[in-house]
């Protein structure tokens, strides 16, 4: 069985709404006498229900296969129903990666919280993170990029309404990275389908982040120098150190970086795990944060921010999807070295994945307009140090549906935007505080009318009440530093001052 490594169990169902909150549905036949759904556009080709023990709760296990005419493909959408305790929800579960989504135990904890629950590998039996295989597919392209997210929903809907009698009555999408561009993805095509949407450090901007995310293997590879991480380890740490307090408090996390003006090269000569730190590496870290340009200086993408840890990306080798990515995809030649991209070229290599793929996954549409007048609500948390999808992307697309829709305030009443200090990729390590039930937030957003004014989050540096956009945490100048109650948000920034990232193209 494979596991999501961007999600965590917190996400899929441990901290959700007690079941005693909800109503309780029994089902009104055997898991055996399921038939196949009819969904539009596509055939069932294989399908199979069976009661089965998963993950320590009884499920009607059943396995959907579709195929589209002419495409040649098989999808397989698993969807677990379960024997007790359904509270009319529906569940979708997000992927990673080149991965579409998992299956079998990974849907269990999801369904021992009362939701049918289901998951689509877009047509790609047991892909992998760097999964290349369908690059020049279409059919396999449209799978992936937003049709199986809404294939997965309607037929785990439709079998709901089969196996308890009764429609469902709220359905959710949950995702992170990959995970999370499909929930935009399904926001925008399909505004009907999801009811809320959890989608967390999403994929958005795949065509170009995943393009950009070479840069800084590029920027070494121009130098012809690959410092060992312990050097990119002390540089974000001087970083840290540098700007701290620029929220009023001593506690390991930089809460504003987009006010973060350290430079690197005040830590040349430092000496770390036997290695002298040279102004080549200062102006290797300091073009790293800047990110790629074009010719004449205008930002392509937004670089990593001050306090980041860059060993994910700035290695010996480029970062394994973006190679895949951009050799298999983009440049059809699965052999093409990474390393023959001149770095201040990347900008050719970014508008040719652009040109190729935006309309098809970049899943930056900015016009939420159905969603939100389908009554959808969407949450978003992204941690401020994820190297992998930094956050610059995320925060540009939240401007441009402002600037579409209304502006901040007519845009919370459907979509909130939570920033994380301190956290990486998807709740992967950092000193900052980690959302703590983001998901039981959107249920009662969506069911409740409650909308998340803050978002309770805990970790290393303590416990803290994360901002919506574009508030920031800020010391409040007393109490005690690990309590939540001693940080208030403030507006820092004005919406559209020029230190908030804009413009990405």
């Amino acid at each position: 069985m494979q596991q999501n490594p961007y999600v965590k169990a917190s996400f899929l169902a441990l901290a959700y709404l007690s079941l005693a909150d909800c109503r309780e549905y029994s089902p009104i036949v055997a898991c055996s006498n399921l038939t196949a759904p009819d969904i539009e556009g596509a055939k069932v080709a294989k399908f199979r229900a069976e009661e089965s023990y998963s993950g320590g709760i009884y499920v009607c296990n059943v396995n959907t296969h579709l195929t589209h005419e002419k495409g040649g493909d098989d999808v397989r959408v698993q969807t677990y129903l379960p024997l007790h305790g359904y509270t009319g929800r529906f569940q979708g579960l997000g992927g990673a990666a080149m991965i579409a989504g998992y299956f079998d135990d990974y849907l269990a904890d999801s369904a021992k919280a009362g939701f049918v629950t289901g998951s689509t590998d877009a047509g790609r039996w047991n892909a992998t993170e760097t999964d290349d295989t369908w690059a020049g597919d279409d059919q396999l392209m449209i799978n992936f990029a937003y049709l199986s997210v809404h294939e997965l929903a309607l037929v785990g809907k439709a079998l709901a309404k089969q196996f308890y009698g009764q429609p469902v009555e709220h359905a959710y999408w949950n995702g992170c990275s990959n995970g999370g561009r499909q929930g935009y993805e399904a926001a925008q095509r399909y505004p009907y389908d999801f009811d809320g949407i959890m989608a967390n450090s999403p994929g958005i901007n795949w065509d170009r982040f995943l393009v950009a995310d070479l840069f800084p293997y590029l920027v070494e590879v121009s130098e012809d120098e690959f410092p060992p991480p312990c050097v990119w380890d002390a540089i974000a740490a001087a970083a840290i150190d540098a700007c701290d307090e620029l929220d009023g408090s001593k506690d390991n996390v930089i809460n504003l970086p987009f006010e973060c003006n350290f430079n690197a090269t005040s830590t040349v000569g430092q000496e770390v795990c036997n290695t002298t730190i040279t102004k080549v590496h200062a102006r290797m870290w300091d073009d790293i944060t800047r990110g790629p340009q074009d010719a004449s200086g205008k930002s392509l993408w937004g670089g990593l921010l001050p306090g980041t840890n860059f060993t994910s990306l700035a290695g010996s080798e480029p970062f394994s999807i973006s190679r895949a990515w951009t050799a298999a995809f983009v440049e059809r030649n699965r052999t093409f070295s990474i390393g023959s991209i001149p770095r201040d070229e990347l900008s050719a290599e970014m508008a040719k994945s652009e040109k190729m793929y935006r309309s098809k996954i970049g899943g930056d549409n900015p016009d939420l307009s159905g969603f939100r007048d389908a009554g959808g609500k969407l949450i978003t948390f992204h941690g401020l140090i994820d190297q992998i999808l930094p956050v610059n992307g995320t925060v540009d697309y939240r401007h441009r549906v402002e600037d579409l829709l209304g502006g901040n305030k007519a845009v919370n009443e459907f979509y909130r935007l939570f920033l994380a200090p301190g956290v990486d990729h998807c709740q992967f390590n950092g000193t900052g505080a980690q959302p703590s039930d983001p998901f039981s937030q959107l249920i009662d957003w969506v069911e409740k009318g409650v909308a998340p004014d803050v978002m309770p989050a805990t970790g290393p540096s303590g416990d803290r009440n994360l901002c919506p956009f574009p508030k920031s945490l800020i010391y409040s100048g007393e109490g005690d530093l690990k309590k939540a109650s001693s940080w208030k948000c403030v507006q820092v920034l004005p919406i559209n001052t020029p230190n908030w990232p804009r413009a990405l193209g």
